[in-house]
């Protein structure tokens, strides 16, 4: 979708429309965020798992784990690190009858990714 089309308040929706772009298959993920080197990440909530998107449009999974539960809350930092959080969300009294499922420790996760955040200026 070009950017510039939904910022234009004059724009209709078939306008918007017409710039869409399907890119493919994408996890179920809740959070998603990107890097200076045009990837995209996020969570694999159905695999416990953290994955990234190449500009090429190839998948690479980073990091998969029992305790990867409900990643969420991606960040790059300038350290060249993604960081996420494993926040059990699907574990929550709300979808289980009343009974909190979820368990300590709650995770937060960085990972090497030899990137760093995108700036805007």
């Amino acid at each position: 979708m070009a950017a510039d089309t939904l910022a234009d308040p004059d724009a209709t929706d078939a306008e918007v429309a017409a710039t869409v772009e399907d890119h493919g298959f994408k996890p179920m993920s809740d959070g998603l965020e990107s890097d200076d080197k045009g990837r995209l990440y996020g969570g694999d909530l159905e695999h416990n798992s953290i994955w990234r998107r190449n500009p090429d449009g190839t998948y690479r999974t980073l990091a998969q784990g029992t305790d990867l539960i409900w990643v969420d809350t991606l960040s790059v930092a300038s350290d060249r690190h993604l960081y996420a959080t494993a926040n059990q969300l699907n574990r929550m009294s709300l979808f289980h009858e009343g009974e909190d499922l979820r368990r300590k420790p709650y995770l937060l996760v960085r990972l090497p990714i030899d990137a760093g955040p995108v700036r805007l200026v």
